[in-house]
C-alpha cells in the first residue's frame, strides 16, 4: 500500500503501524494492521453497495422511461385504430346511402315501368280464334272466345303483377339489410373499394 492510495483515517493507523513497529511493540502492530485491513474491507464493501444502489436507480429509471415509451406508442396506435374505424364507418354508411339511392331508383323505375306480361300460348291462340271468326263473321261465337279470352288476360296481369310486387318488396328488404346485400357482386366490389381506401 502507497501513501497516495492510504485514506485520511488509513494514515493514522499506518503511522501508528509503524511507530510500533519501531518500537518493537509486534503484537501491538499486528492488532494495528487488523484495523487497517477491516476497515479498507469495509470501504469496499460500501463502495460496492453505493455502486449497486446506483446500477438499481438506473436500471429503474429505464425500466420507467421504457415502460413510458410503450405507452405512448399504445396510445399513438390506439388513436391510429380509432381513426381507421372511424373513417371506415363514414365510408361504409356513405357507400350505403349511395346504395340505397340507387336500389331505391331501380325500384322507382321498375314501378313506372309499363306492366308486360309475357302472354300464354293458350292465351294467343284463343286471339287467333277470335280474329278468324271475325273475319267468317261468326261473331257469336267471336263474342264467346273473346270473353274467355279477356278472362284469361285479366289473370295472366294479375299475376305479373302480384310477381313484380314481390320482386319490388324484397329488393326493398336487400336494400334495408346490408347483410343481405353483402354477397351481391356489386356490394362485393364496394367493400373492396372500401376497404382499399382504408388501407
Amino acid at each position: 500500500m502507497t501513501m497516495l492510495n492510504i485514506p485520511s483515517w488509513g494514515l493514522e493507523l499506518e503511522t501508528c503501524r509503524r511507530e510500533y513497529l519501531a518500537q518493537g511493540l509486534y503484537k501491538e502492530a499486528g492488532d494495528v494492521q487488523k484495523q487497517l485491513e477491516s476497515q479498507k474491507k469495509q470501504e469496499e464493501q460500501d463502495k460496492l453497495q453505493a455502486m449497486a444502489q446506483q446500477h438499481a436507480s438506473e436500471v429503474l429509471a429505464l425500466e420507467q422511461q421504457q415502460a413510458l415509451d410503450y405507452r405512448a406508442s399504445i396510445e399513438k396506435w390506439e388513436r391510429a385504430a380509432a381513426e381507421t374505424k372511424t373513417n371506415m364507418e363514414q365510408q361504409e354508411a356513405s357507400l350505403l346511402q349511395r346504395h340505397r339511392a340507387e336500389l331505391n331508383s331501380f325500384i322507382a323505375q321498375c314501378k313506372s315501368e309499363p306492366v308486360r306480361p309475357k302472354w300464354s300460348t293458350t292465351l294467343l291462340n284463343l286471339r287467333c280464334q277470335e280474329e278468324h271468326l271475325i273475319k267468317q263473321r261468326l261473331f257469336p261465337q267471336a263474342a264467346r272466345v273473346k270473353d274467355t279470352a279477356d278472362n284469361m288476360e285479366r289473370q295472366e296481369v294479375g299475376a305479373t303483377m302480384a310477381a313484380m310486387t314481390a320482386r319490388h318488396k324484397l329488393e326493398e328488404v336487400r336494400g334495408s339489410r346490408p347483410s343481405c346485400c353483402a354477397a351481391t357482386p356489386v356490394n362485393r366490389r364496394r367493400r373492396h373499394e372500401l376497404h382499399k381506401r382504408g388501407s
